[in-house]
């Protein structure tokens, strides 16, 4: 038998982000489901930040603008 595959540390890493990436993006398409079959008119969004992309989420935040807006961060692990 030969050795099993080791990950590197930053492939692994990636892997664990993109993990979370999906698992939220599919809890909240499910919460807003959850939500337009009650009639409710709160919807969540989901953005994935890194430090980098504070400043920038902010400004769309207090822009009103956030449906615009994708983090560096998350655009970088759906191109993954």
């Amino acid at each position: 038998m030969g050795r099993p595959a080791v990950i590197e540390p930053a492939r692994r890493i990636l892997d664990i982000a993109m993990g979370k990436l999906k698992w939220a993006t599919s809890h909240f398409e499910t919460v807003n489901k959850m939500l337009e079959e009650a009639a409710e008119e709160r919807r969540y969004a989901f953005h994935f930040l890194s430090p980098q992309d504070y400043d920038i989420f902010f400004q769309h935040l207090h822009a009103g603008t956030l449906d615009q807006f994708t983090s560096t961060l998350q655009a970088s692990l759906k191109a993954a």
